[in-house]
């Protein structure tokens, strides 16, 4: 499906974006992926808007043959005249064969590359016979990692990007990663799909006018790229962005960096681990404890984030959140069967319901989706510690696993056991894992333990910020008034008055 949004502005040369991405691929070899589509919506956003990217027209081409989108391209480039600003965007599988990049379409077939898939030539023959001399390339496409182990050894080790796309004035070429590496997408094939952590920061990096590192307003495409190079490597280590620059005069500019309120320095904003709070206190030692309840460790944590160290009251929020529970879905509970619950009832009891402190105050959580690995950082920066799914597989409790606490490699392929909620508390960008907690006070550290960024979106994509509001103090049950000589002459009962 091609779809094109048109703003107008005065004459002069026209900002034009071409933005193409493949989900779907008839080719059972290839695996489906989830993030282009949400790539192409979130990027055309950002790029049509006038306060951001304010180009002119964006047009977006999704799951397509290879003959519309070849055909696509062709006509985009060959439209434009010398003082247009191009961009083109593929998201999709890539493929290596014999030394040569080719970029899979929904009707590629493997065994017939040259005529099914679209060769880097072919896209650099494109952008070379434009006329265009501000032209910008973005390529957020995997490699030899996406495909299936049959598939790797026909495959060439390395594609040198540099040597794919040689011609050219005026051209930018943006890679999601170097040439043997995967560019990971934010979260497995199974679940709701999110950006890929390449396109996710160039739109967030637009966006929030973070990637506008010299604060004059404007940012370019050096400044782009340098952004997204480093939110990439914040997450993970196995890719890096890389760019090239073909006889380029000037600078690019790629969007307005929207006007931001600067934020005054606070102990919370620490580098990569989130805010400066012992954790110890929740390490479990009862060896006689058979369980954590993570929300109600996150609801505590939140607030040590705001400096007030509140024990809150366990069976309280469990009693309520089975009552929650079994009001919903009618379940009955045999004799020591655990409860059975879903995210909707857990969150619900602790916006709506709430747990109890000692002192009689009332506490209630507000919960905000972090939909991104960067959004998780930032709200762990804030104070705000995390719950998320976890999906429990065989041998999370074997014995070398449940000391380590930290997941095998293989994990995500172990055969599934349940559902459980874990807390996060925080991030090492050092070695691409989160700090976790889980239920069970055996496992890890007292309950605690690492899972790395993909096996935590291989397990469950959704996870929730949680903040805590004031306490409220519950108001007593109004006592009915004591009766006077005036009620005597009353013929209603008391109960009805």
């Amino acid at each position: 499906m091609a779809q094109t949004v048109t703003n107008r502005r005065a004459a002069g040369g026209r900002r034009r974006a071409l933005i193409i991405a493949i989900s779907s691929y008839r080719d059972q070899r290839l695996r489906k992926l989830r993030a282009p589509g949400k790539d192409a919506n979130a990027l055309s956003v950002v790029l049509r808007d006038p306060a951001i990217g304010f180009f002119d027209e964006v047009t977006t081409v999704t799951d397509r043959r290879s003959g519309p989108v070849s055909r696509a391209l062709e006509k985009f480039c060959l439209s434009a005249k010398p003082d247009d600003t191009l961009l083109v965007h593929f998201s999709c599988h890539g493929i290596k064969d014999d030394g040569r990049l080719y970029f899979a379409t929904y009707d590629t077939d493997l065994d017939l590359l040259e005529s099914s898939a679209i060769a880097s030539d072919f896209v650099n023959r494109q952008i070379a016979r434009s006329r265009s001399q501000q032209k910008v390339l973005l390529l957020d496409c995997c490699y030899s990692g996406a495909f299936t182990p049959g598939l790797v050894a026909r495959a060439d080790p390395s594609v040198d990007i540099k040597t794919s796309f040689p011609a050219g004035k005026g051209v930018v070429v943006i890679t999601a990663s170097s040439s043997t590496e995967y560019s990971f997408e934010g979260e497995a094939i199974r679940g709701k799909a999110r950006p890929s952590l390449f396109t996710s920061a160039v739109v967030e990096g637009l966006k929030s006018g973070e990637a506008d590192r010299d604060r004059d307003g404007l940012i370019s495409v050096n400044e782009l790229f340098n952004y997204v190079a480093d939110e990439v490597g914040r997450f993970t280590r196995d890719q890096n962005p890389q760019i090239w620059t073909y006889r380029l005069s000037g600078q690019i500019v790629i969007g307005n960096a929207p006007k931001r309120t600067p934020e005054a320095p606070t102990p919370t904003q620490l580098p990569n681990l989130g805010p400066s709070v012992n954790l110890s206190r929740w390490v479990q030692t009862d060896p006689t404890k058979e369980e954590n309840y993570i929300a109600v460790v996150v609801m505590e944590a939140a607030l040590a984030y705001q400096g007030k160290w509140v024990q809150l009251d366990e069976k309280d929020f469990f009693a309520k959140l089975k009552e929650r529970a079994t009001q919903t879905h009618g379940w009955r509970l045999k004799e020591g069967e655990q409860l059975p619950f879903t995210v909707p009832d857990l969150i619900a009891t602790m916006t709506k319901d709430g747990v109890t402190s000692p002192d009689g105050g009332l506490f209630r959580a507000r919960i905000s989706a972090a939909k991104s690995p960067q959004a998780m950082v930032k709200a762990l920066r804030q104070g705000l510690p995390l719950i998320a799914g976890f999906t429990v597989r065989e041998g999370i409790f074997s014995e070398s696993v449940s000391a380590a606490g930290q997941l095998p490699a293989d994990w995500s392929k172990s055969q599934v056991l349940g559902w459980k909620v874990l807390g996060i508390f925080g991030y090492d960008a050092e070695r691409g894992r989160w700090l976790l907690l889980t239920p069970w006070p055996s496992w890890g550290v007292g309950g605690f333990g690492w899972i790395s960024l993909q096996e935590l979106q291989d397990s469950y994509p959704n996870c929730w910020a949680v903040s805590v509001q004031p306490p409220a103090t519950p108001q007593p049950v109004p006592q009915p008034a004591p009766s006077t000589a005036a009620d005597a002459g009353s013929s209603a009962p008391a109960s009805q008055r």
